[in-house]
């Protein structure tokens, strides 16, 4: 579906993170969830800034699978596929992950269980894409008690994730 231009609301706490595009049309800087300004309302939106129209553009996703409500999650995005991990959905943490392809505007949700380890519930984590290895690394955040200093890495193509050691 095409993009709707307008503005995003007032918000904190939300996602945002660099496509790592390098050319002056492909830049894309997204933003997900947060709080809203009555720091009760938490967003499920996607929206991204164009580098090339200076302006900001709301994603209506293809499909109806797509993450909820979500603050101080992580956000990566790079080589096509933005990756959506853990966070707080306003009223406890959440450990899912959300795949977001840019050319199908459309959202995956990594099935985690026995044979897919996931990141643990947790909120405020680190994420970033690796350009090198074409993955995205996760370190930390806090879980329900205390503060977490492990570190994963996501394969988009494979919808896996990975513990790597040592952790810190």
């Amino acid at each position: 579906a095409a993009p709707i231009q307008t503005y995003p609301a007032a918000r904190a706490w939300h996602s945002f993170t660099s496509n790592g595009g390098s050319v002056v049309a492909m830049p894309r800087l997204y933003m997900y969830g947060g709080a809203g300004s009555d720091w009760m309302a938490v967003p499920a939106d996607l929206w991204f800034y164009s580098a090339r129209l200076h302006a900001w553009l709301l994603i209506t996703p293809g499909g109806t699978a797509k993450p909820g409500q979500r603050q101080f999650t992580g956000l990566s995005c790079g080589a096509g596929a933005c990756v959506l991990a853990t966070g707080s959905n306003g009223f406890g943490l959440v450990a899912d992950t959300w795949v977001f392809r840019e050319s199908t505007s459309a959202w995956t949700q990594v099935i985690c269980g026995r044979r897919v380890v996931c990141p643990s519930a947790r909120q405020m984590v680190t994420l970033a894409f690796d350009p090198a290895r074409g993955n995205h690394v996760l370190f930390g955040g806090r879980g329900s008690t205390a503060g977490l200093n492990d570190t994963l890495t996501f394969d988009p193509a494979t919808l896996k994730w990975t513990a790597r050691a040592p952790s810190v």
